[in-house]
């Protein structure tokens, strides 16, 4: 009512934005999308798709997220890429441009997790359609931007445009770790430390070999 909106005016304004929302190791899980050993060939920036994936997969193993990856079409495309092909990594196989096959969408909801930390190829394509399905069943979407790529950039700029106006939060890999810790005295922050240090490194050499074509 109004008069609630006059009383509390701060507490309404949280209520209802979502974009204040923060992920949370226990209400988090991580999906990887389509991220596979042919698929990102074309894609200029696959290299750090994959950098910033594997550094949210690793400090998701650590934080026990889970973490769900789709291959799209994989006698075509192949597998996923190796570094992220752990045994932790829950794989499903799929055609559907969207993530949400009747098999995640059941691993999901048993799951029980609110927040879904986002990540994959192609952002204007099956990151865009899994998005807005995530968001139609009531999830949050954190999509880490640096983790996603298109083959244009202008489909890719497009796409995250329309998905933050359709309500998903854009962020990147990193901010999301940290948000997942919260505090430096969280138990597994020396641990993740090291990723943090190893995602930095390997993204200085992706963006130095970049540099020297």
């Amino acid at each position: 009512s109004d008069l609630v909106r006059m009383a509390f005016p701060s507490a309404v304004a949280k209520a209802g934005n979502k974009y204040l929302r923060k992920p949370t190791i226990q209400s988090s899980i991580l999906l990887l999308c389509d991220i596979q050993s042919k698929f990102g060939v074309n894609l200029p920036n696959i290299e750090r798709v994959v950098s910033s994936s594997k550094f949210l997969m690793q400090c998701s193993f650590a934080l026990n997220i889970p973490v769900i990856a789709t291959e799209q079409y994989p006698k075509a495309f192949g597998k996923t890429r190796e570094e992220l092909a752990q045994s932790k990594t829950m794989i499903f196989e799929k055609t559907k441009f969207s993530m949400l096959t009747d098999e995640v969408s059941k691993k999901l909801e048993e799951e029980k997790r609110e927040d879904v930390i986002l990540t994959g190829i192609e952002g204007h394509i099956c990151v865009l359609q899994t998005t807005l399905d995530l968001l139609q069943k009531g999830y949050t979407v954190h999509l880490c931007v640096d983790a996603v790529d298109s083959q244009r950039s202008t489909d890719k700029e497009i796409a995250m445009h329309r998905l933050s106006q359709s309500g998903a939060i854009l962020t990147t890999s990193e901010s999301v770790v940290f948000q997942l810790l919260s505090d430096a005295k969280h138990p597994k922050f020396k641990e993740t430390q090291q990723f943090v240090k190893d995602h930095i490194a390997d993204i200085k050499k992706i963006e130095d070999d970049k540099s020297k074509l």
